[in-house]
């Protein structure tokens, strides 16, 4: 598991925005028509569903004859958990998985859009289902052929206790003033190196109509969102200024169908692909959100203590874990290890490779049968029963690197016990770092994995894994630190720790047992430091972050970003340096 433009926007322009580049797959779907054909209002006021397969996603963006909307959208929207299809499940009996959640969430609209107002909660309505929902914003219309009815879209995205994975969905119905239509949805796309699979279905909805507490600070939140995007680019336009060979080789070969979003950062801007799922381009990418896995440890675990350390100083990263986290281990290897060493992934606590020096053995325990009972515990205590179950190793911390997620729990607790030492029991180490990080660089809204409390109280963050962003808040993440941790003036993380995790001190880290060309490969503060020969004849270390299934985030010297997010466990950042390189060389 290593694992829009800025400005205001006219209600059209906005529309067309969302419609163009969908031209495309039709695999396994069939692409649709003008005027519509499916989806249509006769079929939406129906609860029986006549497909049996996914649709092209384009039914999900206006179609035929179609303008602005004509009525508003604002108060409850009710959907009730049902089986939704899925190839070759007919007949069979329903499993947790083929159940859709349900969810009770408000929604207004604002200048085309229909937003959510809780987009940070992950929601449910039914203990049948093995999926959670997460909601993000779409769009309303209308269309000729309606009735006098609006049309909204939104995508949403299915997600679980346990696993990292996320599959992406879109869904649509119509509405006037006091009703809507059944809700159609369906799920295309997924970032989930294991579990693939289309499902579609349609439910009775209810709209239930009323004016929302603080709708105008709801509003003015939304348009400033809406002005603060980073700006996107279509990533052909890096043809301009590099051989349109290495913009092919970028994706190293990579089926575009395992792709859920790759690029660039340069100059403030995103570079991106289109988002190919099995039925046509998925239409809301900027909003699409994906499996971060292991990049949680850099965008974060490293976060939140480079902001701990920039309010109470550098020396927390020395601090000692068993200071804040109460020890159950029938060893004492946990005694000296501090945060910075349970970051580095050199805690000296684990049962696989005792030897030393091991080639290519950083995987350590994360690969191993005990760390999926890690994965599966869902309270904090179950989570540490099994994170303390982990034997000593022959060595101290700090001085061999082995890669296991439990380290980085550990140091969420103890992370979130300093902060409540200091803010009182009421403090919430992810809180923390959406009012006092996130929110200040324009990430508004962070979905992040949590423990499950069997008293109902908020969980801990594993912080190894668990976070679900968009390719927004990860442009704005590179862009904090290729500025050093500054924004706007405010220097927001700890400037020396920064540039020591992003390799541009002489500490190098830990060798993780591989090595290309120029040296060995190293594990510094959750990033791996990649040596490379720039153009200057000097040899720079890259910081990159790796997750599970193949995702990368690579954070040049030259101040350009990359990243991957795909399930096709197919790893290596190579092509990605080489196109950076020719956009600016590394010097």
């Amino acid at each position: 598991m290593q694992a829009m433009m800025k400005g205001s926007l006219t209600t059209m322009a906005v529309l067309a925005l969302v419609v163009q580049g969908c031209r495309g797959l039709e695999r396994d779907g069939h692409a649709p028509a003008k005027p519509r054909d499916r989806l249509t209002l006769t079929e939406l006021a129906s609860s029986a569903c006549r497909d049996t397969v996914s649709l092209h996603n384009r039914y999900f963006t206006p179609l035929g004859d179609w303008d602005a909307a004509r009525q508003a959208f604002e108060g409850t929207l009710v959907v009730p958990a049902f089986i939704m299809h899925s190839p070759g499940a007919e007949g069979e009996s329903a499993q947790p998985w083929d159940y859709f959640p349900g969810f009770s969430a408000d929604f207004f609209t604002c200048e085309g859009h229909l937003v959510p107002v809780l987009r940070d909660t992950i929601l449910a309505f039914s203990d049948k289902s093995y999926w959670r929902i997460i909601l993000s914003p779409g769009s309303v219309w209308r269309e000729s052929d309606d009735g006098g009815m609006s049309r909204a879209s939104f995508p949403f995205a299915l997600v679980n206790d346990s696993f990292n994975d996320i599959h992406n969905g879109l869904a649509t119905f119509a509405y006037d003033e006091t009703r809507t239509t059944s809700l159609f949805l369906q799920v295309t796309q997924e970032t989930s190196p294991v579990f693939k699979n289309d499902y579609w279905g349609i439910a009775p909805a209810a709209y239930m109509p009323r004016s929302l507490e603080d709708k105008d600070a709801l509003v003015a939140r939304f348009v400033e969102e809406e002005r603060d995007r980073i700006p996107i680019l279509p990533f052909s336009a890096l043809g301009e200024r590099a051989d349109t060979t290495l913009l092919r080789a970028f994706n190293g070969g990579i089926p575009r169908e395992e792709m859920s979003a790759t690029g660039l950062i340069w100059n403030d801007t995103l570079y991106v692909q289109p988002c190919h799922t099995r039925h046509g381009e998925y239409p809301c990418r900027r909003h699409m959100r994906h499996a971060a896995y292991s990049l949680t440890k850099a965008m974060g675990a490293l976060v939140a203590l480079l902001r701990l350390a920039e309010k109470y100083g550098e020396d927390v990263f020395d601090l000692e874990v068993a200071d804040y986290v109460a020890i159950t281990a029938s060893h004492d290897g946990w005694r000296s290890v501090t945060f910075a060493d349970a970051l580095n992934m050199a805690t000296g606590v684990g049962d696989h490779a005792p030897e030393r020096v091991v080639p290519n053995v950083m995987q350590g325990d994360e690969d191993q049968p005990k760390f999926l009972s890690f994965l599966s515990a869902r309270s904090r205590r179950e989570k540490m029963d099994v994170a303390f179950s982990y034997a000593d190793y022959p060595w101290g911390p700090g001085e061999v690197a082995r890669y296991n997620s439990i380290n980085t729990f550990i140091l969420s607790a103890a992370m979130d016990s300093l902060l409540k030492s200091k803010e009182g029991p009421d403090a919430d180490i992810w809180r923390m770092v959406l009012a006092e990080v996130y929110g200040p660089i324009g990430i508004a809204h962070a979905p992040i994995m949590r423990t499950v409390e069997p008293d109902g109280s908020v969980g801990l963050p594993p912080f190894g894994y668990g976070l679900y962003p968009s390719i927004d808040d990860l442009a704005k993440l590179s862009i904090l630190f290729q500025n050093g941790g500054r924004h706007r003036g405010q220097q927001i993380l700890h400037a020396g720790r920064l540039k020591e995790a992003m390799f541009r001190t002489e500490v190098v880290g830990l060798p993780i047992g591989s090595r290309n060309e120029f040296g060995d490969l190293t594990y510094h503060l959750a990033f791996d430091g990649l040596p490379y020969r720039g153009e200057d004849g000097l040899t720079h270390r890259i910081p990159f972050s790796t997750g599970f299934g193949g995702n990368h985030w690579v954070l040049l010297p030259n101040g350009i970003a990359t990243f991957r997010f795909t399930d096709a466990n197919s790893y290596g950042i190579d092509t990605m340096i080489d196109l950076a390189r020719a956009l600016r060389p590394l010097e």
